[in-house]
């Protein structure tokens, strides 16, 4: 008899045991996050570990879902394999991408929090070419460049710069290198890109240089579909953060 007893205790502790386990709870960002800890998601960037961006994202990454009781990943791939491997679900989203990314890419949810803003800029080696906005193109004979696949240069500058005088490039050395040679005066690509470029021994004592922002926008991360609960979850995390100044001083630490 005591034996049936024990047994029958040992199944009701055993069940409430399974039961508590599912419970949720708020931690102290004021998020809810599964009581199982060590949950992983992985999002992609297309910029190299060591690189001042990835750095950046990869520490407000990392406190953010951490945050959410939740381990973060970075990988590093193609802006093309991005695009597939978030587009297919098989990894959770992008890191960063523009505001309307998802218009084309309806699988992906924005993260509404944007961490900070893209500056689209124009660069050249002339000093005397002075731009501000894509209007500031039109009505002009600069061979311009920006590189393949960017959606936003895409969009603009076919409609503003003379057929003739717009190309293409496949990776944003073989634009600042044809900056360099003369074939090109203008040459266009997000901010983050460009100075961290100019600050590597290839470039670091050309002329290259800013002469015009294009358009500033914000950047956002991108979920897949499956991951729509965290999305607003995500922002909020982010907006905290931001608010304590901490995305900020990542900043400043990964620029060191």
């Amino acid at each position: 008899m005591r034996m049936q007893k024990n047994r029958i205790l040992f199944a009701i502790i055993s069940i409430l045991f399974v039961s508590l386990s599912g419970l949720s709870y708020t931690d102290f960002s004021g998020a809810t996050s599964s009581a199982q800890t060590g949950e992983k998601i992985t999002l992609v960037l297309p910029r190299k570990p060591d690189s001042f961006l990835a750095k950046w994202l990869n520490m407000i990454y990392t406190e953010a879902f951490k945050r959410l009781n939740m381990e973060f990943e970075y990988k590093y791939t193609s802006p093309q394999r991005c695009m597939f491997l978030s587009d297919s679900g098989k990894v959770d989203g992008e890191l960063w991408r523009v505001y309307d990314y998802s218009s084309e890419h309806p699988n992906l949810i924005r993260v509404e929090e944007s961490p900070f803003s893209n500056r689209f800029c124009a660069y050249a080696t002339a000093p005397d070419i002075k731009l501000s906005g894509w209007e500031s193109l039109g009505n002009t004979d600069y061979k311009v460049e920006y590189r393949r696949g960017q959606k936003k240069t895409h969009e603009k500058l076919p409609g503003i710069v003379k057929p003739e005088n717009l190309s293409t490039i496949n990776h944003w050395t073989h634009g600042m290198n044809r900056l360099i040679a003369g074939r090109t005066d203008i040459y266009v690509d997000i901010e983050w890109t460009i100075n961290e470029a100019l600050k590597s021994d290839e470039f670091k004592d050309s002329n290259i240089h800013i002469v015009g922002v294009m358009e500033i926008i914000p950047s956002h991360a991108f979920l897949h579909k499956k991951h729509k609960q965290l999305v607003p979850k995500l922002s909020a995390v982010l907006k905290e953060m931001k608010n304590e100044g901490l995305i900020e001083k990542y900043k400043a630490m990964a620029e060191k």
